[in-house]
């Protein structure tokens, strides 16, 4: 069966699980995506360490912005970490993303694309404390393009401008 994520991509969701353990959640939220992928090292974190966000200023944000009340083991199994509905949404938006930019799989930038564009979550919130949305996702669309070959048809500065009218054109914002 084809899975539609890159190897680094669910690398990301693994690793999600693991810091939905250590901040005590029983469910994998858009913040535990978010610290994973700057861990994961991959184009993504250093998407994010270019906007001065590295692992421990994302975990600083991140621990400003959780609700110490939620931090409960109530509901957990133990064997299982189910994403919540703005994880979900987030993945969902990765996935409309990727489709809208022609690229066949879901990549870390992708994901965040999707969480610099989906409104609610802590990681968006961290994201537009510490850098701004619109910053975020430019520096994706950038990471993406140096990624994606266009086989010189394209400048590095005209494939970015393309996928961001995509974007804009295709995929509402909230």
């Amino acid at each position: 069966m084809f899975d539609p994520l890159t190897k680094e991509a669910q690398k990301v969701l693994a690793l999600s699980k693991w810091e939905a353990e250590r901040y005590l959640s029983h469910a994998i939220d858009t913040e535990h995506i978010l610290l994973a992928m700057a861990e994961e090292g991959g184009a993504a974190a250093q998407t994010l360490q270019e906007l001065k966000m590295d692992v421990r200023a994302l975990r600083n944000e991140v621990d400003r912005l959780v609700d110490p009340d939620k931090l409960s083991w109530k509901g957990r199994s133990g064997k299982t970490f189910p994403l919540t509905k703005q994880s979900k949404k987030v993945l969902g938006t990765a996935l409309k993303c990727a489709q809208i930019l022609g690229h066949q799989r879901i990549t870390p930038d992708h994901i965040l694309l999707g969480l610099a564009h989906v409104p609610g979550g802590i990681a968006f919130e961290a994201l537009r404390h510490l850098s701004g949305s619109d910053t975020v996702r430019d520096a994706a669309l950038r990471s993406l393009a140096r990624s994606n070959d266009s086989g010189g048809r394209e400048s590095p500065a005209a494939e970015v401008d393309r996928m961001r009218k995509a974007l804009n054109e295709n995929l509402p914002r909230g």
